[in-house]
This record gives C-alpha cells, sequence and structure tokens, in this order.
C-alpha cells in the first residue's frame, strides 16, 4: 500500500508539473506569435522608410540640378518642399516603429514577469514536495530502494527516481532559458529603439535645417525678384538711353567730312587688359550692344583710341556716365561708316570735334553710369548698328 501510494502521490506531482510547463509554453508561444506579427509591421514600415530615402535621393539630385541656374530658384523651392514633406514622412514612419517596439518591450516585461512569478511557484511546489517526502521519510534513496518487492521492481524504483530527477532539472533548466532569452530579446529591442530615436532626433533636426533653408531661398526669391525689377527699370533707362544714342551716332554718321577709315584692325581699347567680362549680346544679355572689359586693377587705366578719327562725343552719357565716342569714316572698301564708343570712363582726356589717332589716351577707366564695377564698355558700330567688337581685333592685340 505504501509503495502503491507513493507511486500515485508521485504521478499527480508530475502531472501537475506537466500542466504547468504546457500552460507556460502555450504563454510564451502567444507572446513569440504576437511579436513576430509585430516585426511583420515593422519590417513593412522599414520598406516603407526605404522607398522614401530613394525619394529623398532623387530629389537631392534634382535640387543640385537646378541649383546650377538661379532662375530656377523657384522650382528649387518646390524641391525643398517636397524634400521637407517626405523628411516629415521618415520622422512619421520612425515615430511609428517606436511606438511598436514600445508595445513589443511592454508585452515581453509582462511576459519575462509572468514567467518569473511561475519559476517562483514551482519552486515552492518543489520545496513543498521536498519538505513532504523528509517527513515521510521517502526521501531516502535507500528507503524508497528497500521497499522493493524484488529485484524487478528495485530497478524499476531506481530508474523512476533518476527520470524524477531528470525531470526536474530540464523544467528548471528550461524555465530559466526562457527569462534569458526573453531578457535576451528585450536587451535587442531596446537597443534598436534607442537607435531609432538617435536617427529620429537626426530627422528632426534635418527638418529644421531645411526649413531654415526655406526662408533663406524665399529670402532668395524676393532679393532676385527686387533685383529684376530693378534691371526692368535699367533695361528701360537704357533703351531711351540707347535711342538718344541711335541718334547721335547717325547724327555723326552723317558728318564724316573727308575721313576715311581704312579697314585696318582695330586696337584693343585697354592695353595690357584682355579680360571680357560680358560678350556682345549673348543668351544671358541679348541686348548687350559692346563688351565689358574687366580685370583686377583696372580702375584709372588708359582707354585709346582704336582708329583714327574725330571725337563725336566727350561727356556724361545717361546710363553710359562719361563717355566717349569717335567717327572713324567711311571705309574705302564698302562705303560703311564705323564708330567706336567706350562707356562708363573715371575721367574724360578729350573733347568733342578733337581729331586723334589710334592709340591716343581718350580717357580712364572708371564705374560711372549703369555699372556694376570698374571696366570699360566698348562698341563698333556700323553704319549706326551694333557689331560684334572681338571680330575687328588681330591675334596680337
Amino acid at each position: 500500500m505504501n509503495s502503491v501510494h507513493c507511486h500515485n502521490k508521485f504521478k499527480r506531482i508530475v502531472s501537475i508539473l506537466l500542466i504547468c510547463v504546457l500552460a507556460f509554453a502555450g504563454s510564451y508561444m502567444t507572446s513569440v506569435s504576437s511579436v513576430a506579427a509585430d516585426k511583420s509591421s515593422i519590417n513593412d514600415l522599414q520598406n516603407e522608410l526605404t522607398d522614401l530615402q530613394k525619394q529623398q535621393a532623387e530629389i537631392k539630385k534634382q535640387i543640385a540640378k537646378l541649383q546650377s541656374d538661379i532662375s530656377n530658384s523657384e522650382a528649387l523651392k518646390v524641391k525643398y518642399e517636397e524634400q521637407i514633406k517626405l523628411t516629415q514622412s521618415e520622422i512619421d514612419n520612425y515615430n511609428t516603429q517606436l511606438t511598436l517596439i514600445n508595445e513589443e518591450i511592454a508585452q515581453i516585461e509582462i511576459d519575462l514577469k509572468n514567467s518569473e512569478q511561475n519559476l517562483v511557484a514551482k519552486k515552492e511546489k518543489f520545496k513543498e514536495r521536498l519538505k513532504a517526502m523528509a517527513m515521510t521519510g521517502d526521501t531516502s534513496m535507500l528507503g524508497i530502494l528497500v521497499s522493493a518487492s524484488d529485484f524487478s521492481d528495485f530497478l524499476y524504483k531506481s530508474e523512476f527516481l533518476k527520470s524524477v530527477g531528470k525531470q526536474d532539472k530540464q523544467l528548471l533548466d528550461g524555465l530559466n532559458a526562457e527569462v534569458k532569452a526573453i531578457n535576451n530579446q528585450k536587451k535587442s529591442l531596446e537597443n534598436k529603439r534607442n537607435n531609432i530615436t538617435s536617427l529620429s532626433k537626426k530627422l528632426t533636426t534635418k527638418q529644421a535645417e531645411l526649413t531654415t533653408q526655406i526662408k533663406e531661398l524665399n529670402g532668395l526669391i524676393s532679393s532676385l525678384n527686387d533685383q529684376k525689377t530693378e534691371l526692368q527699370t535699367q533695361y528701360n533707362e537704357n533703351t531711351d538711353d540707347l535711342k538718344k544714342l541711335e541718334k547721335e551716332i547717325a547724327e555723326a554718321s552723317k558728318n564724316t567730312g573727308n575721313l576715311v577709315y581704312s579697314g585696318s584692325d582695330f586696337l584693343w581699347p585697354v592695353p595690357g587688359y584682355y579680360k571680357v567680362s560680358s560678350h556682345w549680346r549673348t543668351a544671358k544679355r541679348p541686348n548687350h550692344t559692346g563688351i565689358d572689359i574687366a580685370s583686377s586693377g583696372i580702375y584709372g587705366k588708359n582707354i585709346i583710341a582704336s582708329a583714327d578719327g574725330i571725337v563725336t562725343l566727350s561727356q556724361y552719357y545717361y546710363g553710359y556716365g562719361n563717355c566717349v565716342m569717335i567717327n572713324h569714316g567711311k571705309s574705302s572698301t564698302n562705303g560703311k561708316v564705323y564708330v567706336t564708343l567706350y562707356g562708363h570712363a573715371s575721367e574724360l582726356c578729350v573733347k568733342k570735334g578733337q581729331y586723334v589717332t589710334a592709340g591716343t589716351v581718350i580717357a580712364k577707366v572708371g564705374n560711372t553710369g549703369n555699372s556694376s564695377g570698374p571696366h570699360l564698355h566698348f562698341e563698333i558700330r556700323v553704319n549706326s548698328k551694333d557689331t560684334n567688337p572681338m571680330s575687328y581685333f588681330s591675334s596680337n592685340k
């Protein structure tokens, strides 16, 4: 009876332990399933984030392209605004991932607490079992084995006790392993949360920088519009000046007298300074009727007559500032009249009606009239029409 009672008692204990283990395993598998589902959501978010980052890279390329042309400043602003929207989407994505990870950690903390409570409960049951066995004297291997009715019963009870000890150890080891795994997962998720928090802060900083750039860009556009208005005003003024100048040139071309232009190459008007800062009638300056010669240290340098002729204008002349105009006479080969113009001078060195020879100093380089810096504006007119001055110089200036 004692042997049968012990056997039945042990079976009940083992059954209880198995039920506890199965219950815990079910709880743990539910937790793992929940985490796996959440991970799937995070993967979707990360894929979405990758797409956003690709769009960011493409917009950056477009911005770089637009920056090469200031006239596209409005389009550049639109691209910056698109970039800000994408940055905000990235921030929202990271924040959503943070929420999911926080939920995962909260669930794992609950599972961890339950596991620890289960572990404590099972340890207490083991202690009670051992205490009960000690009180009845059944804890002794010898006592249990002595009660064997024969050698076969002895072997059975011996293996039975080994099995009980092995199951106890496996159960405890399993619970400890599960607690350790959950702790490791919690640590991993916390590291991930810290990384995403750091990235989110960086993206927020980036958004602030882009917002600042938009403000600066708005200021630039406003400034450009002001410049455009100013340039339009200058253009209108220059158009009026040009009309007046056309009349002057036409008048000067009539009074050629006995002047004859030999057709030889013109001399470069500012000896030693050959940098052309703005050419004749370019895409950006389609109404530029001459060339601008500018260089470091050019202010105050000599301006010379490019060919023999009579000074028909030497005065301050509207947007041209201090200006000299020379009539070189009618060409002996094509019958056309050639006139040169020298604008923005700081000083005039000749008078109207004065005959000058090629190389004579007629003025000094300056910055008068509608001028953005020291330079010489030089024109060559043929029958009153502006032509490209670069066509009239020899290779040896």
